[in-house]
């Protein structure tokens, strides 16, 4: 499995089967037109779709601010904690 390194910036509580992504079921064969926002469980059916939501950010050192970094919703089933900074939880 590969692994990236990010930086998680908020845990939202919300399942992946409730967070919105902001498109349309349209992308393709994958999402049927007319159905609805597609969710974080659409795009990650591999994960348990009641699996909590983390917001987190893909580290780029020649970013300037945290507000230019690639930001995205993940399953948090799909992350394994390596390192932790402070505070939070497991």
């Amino acid at each position: 499995m590969p692994t990236q390194t990010l930086l998680v910036l908020e845990h939202t509580e919300i399942p992946a089967n409730e967070y919105p992504i902001g498109n349309t079921k349209s992308h393709g064969s994958e999402y049927p037109i007319g159905m609805g926002l597609a969710t974080s469980a659409d795009v990650h059916p591999e994960y348990d779709p009641t699996s909590e939501i983390l917001r987190v950010a893909y580290p780029n050192p020649t970013a300037p601010s945290v507000s230019e970094l690639i930001i995205a919703p993940i399953p948090r089933a799909r992350l394994a904690l390596v390192i932790r900074f402070h505070g939070g939880h497991d």
